[in-house]
């Protein structure tokens, strides 16, 4: 048990504990080495509760990495790691997770794949019928960790995480649809970026359209819970996702 919380600190403090112009200097392999501890070689975490990154958008990665830098997204490892990076750094590292090939999860998820996908009509707009995302601003969830999943859909419920759609959605979901909905998607096979797939099939959800966002939540009611259909979206958020 001592060795094993050795090893946890020893990943989590050793890449904090490196001195600034060293931890973010020199090649794009050695800036990508700091992100290795937590989310694996090629991006191919093995932890669920840290995001898998291999073949996902380069767009959307950028976008998560300056959240982190805007305080947008507030997460202690993240944060202060995000903050040491040039915007040159976010763009070269995102694109290198973006290239490496696709990996899907291999844990164990606790929720029912077949009562999720029932319930995905509602993410399909921006995310993809299978998880692979229609937008190179949306992030792909095929593929994806369920616990990671979960516990960000769980984020955005709660407050601790904002985005306008993703806080809307989230309001109609009862805890074992979002445990359905992340097994599902996990379940799923992640096709890399440059796939035709990614291409969009329809407009993503228009934050300015509320008779929009109306329609997308009564296709997610039809499939619902009863504790769950019992809710109502709001256009209530802030930017990050």
């Amino acid at each position: 048990m001592k060795r094993k919380l050795l090893v946890v600190l020893t990943v989590l403090i050793v890449p904090l504990s490196i001195p600034l112009p060293m931890a973010m200097a020199g090649p794009i392999e050695d800036k990508v080495a700091v992100c290795t501890g937590c989310h694996g070689p090629q991006g191919h975490s093995q932890v669920p509760e840290n995001p898998i990154l291999a073949a996902q958008h380069p767009g959307y990665l950028e976008a998560a990495l300056q959240a982190y830098v805007n305080g947008e997204r507030d997460y202690g490892i993240m944060k202060t790691l995000a903050g040491r990076l040039t915007a040159e750094d976010i763009k070269a590292i995102s694109a290198h997770f973006a290239a490496q090939p696709p990996a899907r999860s291999q844990a164990k998820a606790p929720g029912d794949a077949v009562r999720g996908k029932a319930r995905t009509a509602v993410c399909a707009a921006c995310h993809g019928p299978d998880g692979n995302s229609v937008a190179p601003a949306n992030p792909n969830l095929a593929g994806q960790h369920a616990t990671y999943l979960s516990n960000a859909l769980k984020a955005y419920k709660s407050g601790s995480r904002t985005h306008v759609i993703m806080t809307s959605m989230v309001a109609a979901l009862s805890d074992q649809d979002i445990e359905d909905i992340a097994a599902y998607y996990a379940a799923q096979s992640i096709r890399p970026p440059s796939a035709g797939v990614h291409e969009p099939t329809r407009l993503a959800l228009n934050t300015e359209s509320p008779a929009h966002l109306q329609k997308e939540f009564r296709l997610f009611a039809q499939t619902a819970t009863p504790q769950a259909s019992a809710a109502k979206p709001t256009m209530s958020g802030g930017k990050s996702r």
